[in-house]
């Protein structure tokens, strides 16, 4: 069987194409690893619409390649071959001839997932297959979870003060983990209207759960806006002083995993936060019953995780 870990360039090839920020990655990359363990291929990584290209208006955020700050990997990147026999439209003009010849004689075929309905994805004879969405949920790679895994195993980035406390946070139940998430929830104009910020009300809600199930909670603050943490929740007894110490998101998704008790926002990075709290510390995880304030576009990658507490 071939691992989707170790390159190999005779096998046939799925390229995934990345979008987004580090829990989007990770959910595509988790899918591409799952479907490759299944049909034997070998996995790229399709970063092209990511650092400078993954910006196309003025309001957009740019999104570099993060996997491997955080991972060991390793990641193997497809080339600006590959990814013109994928999209021979987006090919410049001076490939197009080379990429309509490949396809012609090496036939490339891609699956582009419909929103984020369930795909599925057949293999072929054909040596290189691509896949693009966004893959937000379990179903996709639950059955691979520890191939996954050996690509998602973090590299030693934490500083002495991140590892005091991932130990004393990780060996105390009392501790709950809060992910809030607003920023870009709050001031984009299209994912403030979309994605949007979870609410107060489901941060109050989750931190009364843990208040009954764990005998005096100390609650620990991770967020991209402090300052609102601070007017909110600052004078609430037992809140215990937020890890911003570490001031980098990369340390603080580390951190977070070290929990037993995790309360998660509606972002793909939390998500997998919460995910790796509870492979590595059996960590109880409450989620957001609804993700997004769009009616539209509320699909909750929560919702089939079975263990978790969703309010």
């Amino acid at each position: 069987m071939i691992n989707p870990n170790v390159m190999n360039h005779r096998n046939p090839l799925l390229v995934v194409r990345l979008m987004g920020g580090l829990g989007n990655q990770m959910f595509q990359c988790a899918a591409g690893i799952a479907l490759c363990q299944k049909m034997g291929r070998q996995l790229l990584l399709d970063v092209s619409l990511l650092g400078e290209n993954s910006s196309s208006s003025v309001h957009d955020i740019i999104r570099d390649f993060e996997l491997s700050e955080l991972f060991h990997g390793p990641f193997h990147f497809a080339s600006r071959l590959q990814t013109d026999r994928l999209y021979p439209v987006n090919a410049r003009l001076w490939s197009r001839l080379t990429s309509f010849v490949l396809r012609r004689f090496r036939p490339a075929k891609l699956h582009i997932q419909d929103d984020n309905c369930m795909m599925d994805v057949p293999d072929s004879e054909i040596d290189l297959i691509g896949i693009v969405g966004r893959f937000q949920d379990a179903e996709y790679f639950d059955f691979a979870f520890d191939h996954i895994l050996k690509a998602f195993r973090f590299k030693p980035s934490l500083s002495e003060e991140g590892r005091k406390l991932s130990t004393l946070w990780s060996g105390n139940s009392s501790f709950v983990a809060v992910h809030v998430r607003r920023g870009d929830y709050v001031t984009h104009p299209v994912y403030s209207k979309t994605i949007g910020f979870v609410g107060k009300d489901y941060i109050d809600r989750a931190l009364e759960h843990f208040r009954q199930e764990v005998h005096s909670p100390q609650f620990v603050f991770f967020s991209d806006d402090p300052e609102w943490c601070e007017e909110h929740y600052g004078s609430v007894g037992n809140i215990h002083r937020s890890a911003f110490c570490e001031n980098h998101a990369h340390s603080d998704f580390m951190l977070l995993t070290a929990f037993r008790n995790v309360i998660i926002a509606n972002s793909t990075f939390s998500w997998w936060a919460g995910k790796f709290a509870e492979i590595n510390n059996c960590a109880k995880v409450v989620a957001p019953k609804r993700w997004t304030i769009s009616i539209s576009g509320d699909h909750n990658p929560a919702q089939n995780c079975k263990n978790w507490k969703l309010l």
